[in-house]
């Protein structure tokens, strides 16, 4: 299932699901790059909000409609076991 990442769709549960996306992501953007950046780039924790509040910006601009990939898996416990 194709996600978008943020409220650009036109379908409005589509719409719903890309805002919930897009929160999420831009509350915790540090904590999906601060390892990376400090340990294999060498950036400093002001180099990483910057770079954080650049992202938070483009989120907020929608001008790329972005999607995410979903696999969904759904299982149900047999009766008998």
């Amino acid at each position: 299932m194709n996600a978008p990442i943020s409220d650009w769709s036109d379908d409005e549960k589509m719409k719903q699901l890309g805002l919930y996306q897009s929160v999420a992501l831009t509350h915790d953007i540090e904590g999906f790059i601060i390892y990376f950046m400090t340990n294999y780039l060498g950036w400093t924790p002001k180099e990483i909000a910057n770079y954080a509040a650049t992202v938070r910006q483009e989120f907020r601009e929608a001008k790329i409609h972005s999607n995410a990939r979903w696999r969904m898996v759904r299982a149900q416990k047999p009766l008998d076991a």
